[in-house]
């Protein structure tokens, strides 16, 4: 991510796995400072890695904290940003809602998490059409951009064929 910035590309990657934590950044301090603090609540922490700027987004959850490395961002709220709402239950068994709005990177990561599944979704259906009988596609329910993507591979096996 950080040499990505170095080319003027700007990004986050969801902090997850203790196995491909990134060096420096203080977990247990973050953890610990969250602790007392309300479902919805945002936090950032900036940080330097040779010489490339970045900030750690955190958001607390209920049951765990949601963190992001970015190189973008701030702690602001998008216009007409949808409101979010979050439910668990409490010790005594109680339900509790809470209602926030997520700020710029954590909100643009929860609107754009699924975007790599459901192109993959989409590749592999195209590829599984691609090898029916008569290579017929059916390009009806997809978008410009997939037609293009789908044309280029009807035109590839014309020339093969």
């Amino acid at each position: 991510m950080l040499a990505l910035k170095q080319y003027g590309v700007f990004s986050s990657a969801l902090i997850k796995k203790r196995r491909y934590w990134p060096a420096g950044i203080p977990a247990e301090a973050i953890r610990a400072f969250f602790s007392d603090m309300a479902v919805g609540d945002h936090h950032r922490l900036t940080g330097e890695k040779q010489g490339i700027k970045f900030d750690v987004f955190a958001h607390k959850e209920p049951d765990y904290i949601t963190m992001l490395m970015s190189t973008y961002g701030a702690l602001i709220e998008r216009p007409n940003q949808k409101e979010s709402v979050r439910s668990w239950r409490n010790d005594n068994n109680e339900t509790i809602k809470k209602y926030f709005r997520c700020k710029e990177v954590i909100a643009s990561h929860y609107l754009f998490r699924g975007s790599v599944d459901s192109h993959n979704r989409w590749r592999h259906d195209a590829n599984c059409k691609l090898q029916t009988a008569n290579c017929k596609l059916q390009t009806a329910n997809y978008k410009l951009q997939n037609k293009i993507f789908i044309l280029f591979y009807q035109m590839k096996l014309n020339l093969i064929l």
